[in-house]
């Protein structure tokens, strides 16, 4: 996703998690641009284009402000999240993409 650096001024990048991250160990809220301390919500930031976070379960979870900044225990399994597999529901994935284009 760091080629979003490159990407247009106003562009939208949808960024997809595997199921079971925990929420405290990455941001990912599923709304425009509203993880920007995170890596690629950051990235977006300072390239001036627009990201949301996506994750695999159905519905985000809901976290208190003191849950969204604490710190997590995790696992090994946990922390290499990066190399799971994606399970993209489609309909959430072509409502994001439509919202995107609407946006633009």
């Amino acid at each position: 996703l760091a080629w979003l650096i490159v990407m247009r001024p106003g562009a939208h990048v949808l960024e997809w998690l595997p199921q079971g991250v925990p929420p405290p160990l990455y941001r990912c809220s599923e709304e425009w641009d509203a993880d920007r301390l995170g890596m690629f919500g950051g990235l977006g930031r300072l390239s001036d284009v627009h990201h949301v976070c996506l994750r695999s379960e159905g519905t985000p979870a809901k976290l208190t402000d003191k849950q969204r900044w604490s710190g997590v225990k995790t696992t090994v399994r946990q922390s290499g999240f990066r190399k799971w597999d994606l399970d993209v529901d489609p309909q959430k994935f072509a409502r994001w993409v439509n919202e995107a284009v609407r946006r633009v």
